[in-house]
Formats: C-alpha cells, structure tokens, sequence
C-alpha cells in the first residue's frame, strides 16, 4: 500500500515537472486533465485514509492478540486461585478433623484416668495388696485343700481309733496322738483361712 502511494506522489511530482516548464497550471487544464488531476488527487487521499485503515487494523489486531493473552493468563491465574482455595479449604477441613480427634482423645484419656484413681480407690478401701492377687490366692486355695485332705484322712483314722480294742492304754495313746495332729492341722487351716480375711 505504502508502494502504491508513493507510486503515485512521483507521478504527480513528475505531471508536475512537466506542466510547469510549459508554463501550465494545474487550475488552467483542460477539463479531462482537471479530472484526472483530481482523481489522483482523490486517489492519493484515499490511498492515505486506507494506509491509516491499515495501521489501525494492524494495531488493532495487536490489541486483540495482547487482549487474548491478558485473557489467558488471567484464566491460568483464576484456575490458580480456585486450587489454592481448594487446598486451603481441604487443609482447614483436615486441621477441623485433627483438632476434634485430639478433643475426643484428650476426653477419653481423662476419662480412663479418673477410672483408674476410682479402682485404685476401691483396692484401698478393701486393704489390696499384691500378695492377694489372684496367683496368690490360687496358691494358698490349693495349699487349703490338701490340708483339708489330710484333715478328712485323719478324721477317718480318728474314726478308726474309736473302735479300739481294750488295750485301753495303747488306744489312748494312740488317739492323743492321732488328736495332736489334727489340731495342729485345723490350726493350720485357722492360720490359712485368717491370713485370707486380713488380706
């Protein structure tokens, strides 16, 4: 377009230098010359107008391409944006859940503590020692029923001796000591049985 144009102000220049060693205006032509100057001249106005078009079209396509881009990066900006809040919004979600877990753990801990001091205060009121534990317990339950064995045995040999002959003499002896036995056995079983309830 810029080629045309000046294209155009050489052929007026050269009209120009033509006419004027002739001693001819521009205003004194003949009336096809008159029109044809003022079609260049038309032509030449015209041809500036649709180069300043051009410019402004060029321009314009460069604002719309920079228009296009701000577009873009301000899509990839949101689009970052919404994802952050989304993280944030995940985090704070998750901090909620932490805190509520920590609430309900903390409550709970309390909870088993005081039911530890409560027994511990039960096994004080009973007088709990470890030597009453249950292994203890089932020792001296099996240490009691093998005296209670022995007690049953001596008990029948008692029965025995009842039935003595009449060596009266040998008899009594023999059930004394038959009886100093089983005393020192039920005094056994007493002791055994006394320990438990004191414990």
């Amino acid at each position: 377009m810029r080629t045309l144009i000046k294209e155009q102000e050489a052929e007026t220049s050269r009209l120009t230098n033509i006419l004027s060693p002739l001693k001819l205006d521009v205003m004194n032509l003949p009336e096809e010359l008159k029109k044809l100057v003022e079609v260049i001249s038309l032509a030449n106005q015209q041809a500036c107008e649709l180069e300043e078009t051009t410019d402004i079209s060029f321009k314009l396509n460069d604002v719309t391409e920079n228009q296009t881009r701000a577009l873009q990066r301000l899509q990839n900006l949101e689009k970052v944006q919404e994802s952050l809040h989304q993280m944030s919004l995940a985090d704070n979600l998750e901090q909620i859940t932490r805190k509520k877990e920590t609430e309900f753990l903390s409550k709970k801990i309390g909870e088993y503590a005081g039911h530890v001091r409560h027994l511990e205060r039960k096994l004080e009121a009973v007088d709990y020692t470890p030597d009453i534990g249950h292994g203890s317990l089932k020792k001296r339950s099996k240490e009691l029923s093998l005296a209670i064995e022995k007690l049953s045995q001596l008990r029948s040999k008692l029965d025995v001796y009842s039935d003595l002959t009449p060596d009266l003499n040998l008899a009594k002896i023999q059930v004394q000591n038959a009886k100093d036995e089983l005393m020192q056995l039920e005094s056994l079983i007493t002791d055994n049985i006394s320990n438990i309830n004191s414990n």
